[in-house]
């Protein structure tokens, strides 16, 4: 389904490149609100993330997580502490910003 709804729609797909990977994308929005309502879908949700993180995980140092917990938490962690740039790429990017003007101090 997913194939059908990425390269199918868009047209650009395995058949191009079969030994690629291809970074097509399908967005689709829906409104709570236009079925039975933002707290019904939040309890439905609550739920079903409720018994996910219930079961026991194989390795108890990884415990059983949803699509998009660990991103959302390195995230938080950037934002929090910082991201860490090889010297190399800090170096190229004060390059930059000294041509264009811009203030590089947040690379340390």
């Amino acid at each position: 389904m997913v194939e059908a709804l990425t390269g199918g729609l868009a047209g650009h797909g395995r058949r191009e490149a079969p030994t690629r990977w291809g970074a097509n994308v399908f967005l689709q929005l829906l409104d709570p609100e236009a079925f039975a309502g933002r707290e019904a879908f939040l309890g439905q949700m609550d739920f079903l993330a409720e018994g996910v993180h219930a079961n026991p995980p194989i390795d108890p140092a990884a415990p059983v997580r949803l699509p998009g917990e660990r991103a959302a938490r390195l995230m938080a962690e950037a934002e929090r502490e910082g991201v860490a740039l090889p010297a190399a790429l800090a170096d190229a990017l004060r390059g930059y910003a000294a041509r264009l003007g811009v203030d590089a101090a947040v690379l340390g």
